[in-house]
Parts: C-alpha cells; structure tokens; sequence
C-alpha cells in the first residue's frame, strides 16, 4: 500500500472515531461504578462510611463519629452500644449503655424506630439511664426521616423519662434537650468537627422544639 493511501486511511478512521464521540487521546479514563469513578446510585461503599453517635461528657450528650457499616438505624444504634475507643477515653468521653447491651433490632415505621435491646439495658437506672436513652435518641434521629423511638428490652415495652414530658413510651430529641451541653458550656473533649456539628444540631432543636423543652 502506497503511503499516500495509508495516510488517507489513517485520516477516515480518525474521522469515524470522531463521529461516534469516542475519545482518541489514549487517556485511561474510570468507568461508572468502578475504582475512580462515581456510580449512578452515589452510593459509599461498605466501612467507608460515617455517623456521628452520642456519647456523654461531663453528664452531657455530645457527639463523636465512628465507622459504621451503614448509615441505617441499626447500624448506628449498634454502633452507639459499642465500648469506648483509646481515642474516646482518653478525651473523657463515657457511655452510660451498659456493657455488654445488644440492638436486637430497629424497625422502622413512618419516621418512628422501635427499638429491642438485650436484657443488659436493665442494668442502668435514674439518670444514667436517661442518658442512655438520650444517646440512642440523639444517634439515631441524625438520620434523614427518623424523628422517634420507642424502646422494649427482650421484647417488654418500657416507658421512658423526658426531662420535661415525666414518663413516656415515644420520645424525640427534644424530650432529651436539656442533657446537651450549654452553648458556654466547655467542649475540650470533642474534635473540632464533633463540636460545630453539636452547634448546628443545638440550633436547629432550638428553633423545633417548644419552649417547655429548651428553657428546663
């Protein structure tokens, strides 16, 4: 073949690429769905994702981010039972969830969750267990659609304390408002995210919640 009819090949098939939109830079380039690019779902993949859960800190409810395997609400309430992390401790942070209390499971119905935990929950009463109960609360209401719970321990429906409603079997976070640090209240054991995460989170139950729960 003449290099003039080689050179005129090369041309047309140039051309043709061209036409059909197919890149000839030789580029490696990601597909979707794959390493390097984005799915069409957005979807993180697992042990890639995280979530604030509430621990408590100097008898308040404060938020920390931990690895959970889903951002569901039995992902992060069973994240929220976990012990403390060296890094957790060594802040000061503590869990008023009893050692060893399991989320049996968290059913959602609308946007309220039912909530069985293992008989290890009953080892926790007065004010530890309002907390306990506040750090389920708080977690799992960071989720998009979840604006109650209703707790069972091996199945038994338990009432619980609001700090401003008395006893109770549905609760929201505003039932729990008055366990979040004051805005001139010290936050040395949270990480800089943890502590304007809690700004935004107190602002925005300000302006949801009625007055009888944020002036107790």
């Amino acid at each position: 073949m003449s290099t003039r009819r080689q050179l005129a090949l090369v041309v047309c098939t140039l051309v043709l690429l061209a036409s059909c939109g197919i890149p000839v830079d030789g580029s490696p380039r990601a597909m979707p769905g794959q390493p390097g690019g984005q799915s069409a779902a957005g979807q993180q993949s697992s042990g890639d994702t995280q979530a604030f859960v509430y621990l408590v800190l100097d008898g308040h409810l404060v938020p920390s981010a931990r690895d959970v395997s889903e951002r569901t609400p039995i992902a992060v309430l069973r994240a929220t039972a976990q012990p403390l992390s060296a890094d957790e401790a060594a802040r000061g942070l503590v869990s008023q969830v009893p050692k060893g209390t399991k989320v049996w499971s968290a059913d959602q119905t609308g946007d309220v969750v039912d909530v069985d935990l293992s008989h290890e929950f009953e080892n926790v009463i007065g004010s530890s267990r309002q907390q306990a109960i506040g750090q389920f609360v708080f977690t799992a209401t960071e989720l998009l659609g979840v604006n109650e719970l209703q707790f069972t321990v091996s199945g038994n429906p338990v009432q619980v304390s609001s700090t401003y409603r008395g006893d109770v079997m549905r609760v929201t976070p505003c039932d729990f408002f008055s366990l979040l640090p004051t805005p001139d209240t010290g936050t040395d054991g949270l990480t800089i995210e943890a502590a304007r995460h809690l700004d935004v989170r107190r602002r925005a139950l300000m302006a949801r919640c009625p007055a009888s729960a944020t002036s107790s």
